[in-house]
């Protein structure tokens, strides 16, 4: 379980991935490159899959909403990802990759 309370009315983005170094550097550098500005982040792991929290700054459109996914999807090791959009509970895009195991 993760619990990271939202700074302000942020959108959400969470991310499993296969706990590996450099994961985070990968996240946190695509989301850079697209103008995305984190807020706020938590990263949690056991054993080999870890869960990121990424609170953004705002809240981008659907398209490029959209187009973090696939970008964060085309990382290696990301198995799903999902967003949040502010004053919501439940997920509004959710992606699920196709990973080994």
């Amino acid at each position: 379980t993760v619990e990271l309370p939202r700074a302000g009315n942020n959108a959400r983005l969470c991310i499993v991935n296969k706990n590996v170094p450099g994961m985070l550097g990968l996240i946190t550098t695509t989301l850079g490159g697209m103008g995305i500005n984190i807020s706020q982040h938590i990263n949690t792991s056991r054993n080999d899959i870890a869960y990121n929290a990424v609170d953004l700054e705002e809240m981008p459109d659907e398209e490029k909403m959209q187009q973090v996914q696939e970008e964060i999807g085309r990382l290696e090791g990301v198995i799903s990802s999902r967003v949040i959009e502010p004053a919501k509970s439940r997920p509004s895009f959710f992606r699920v990759n196709e990973v080994e195991v």
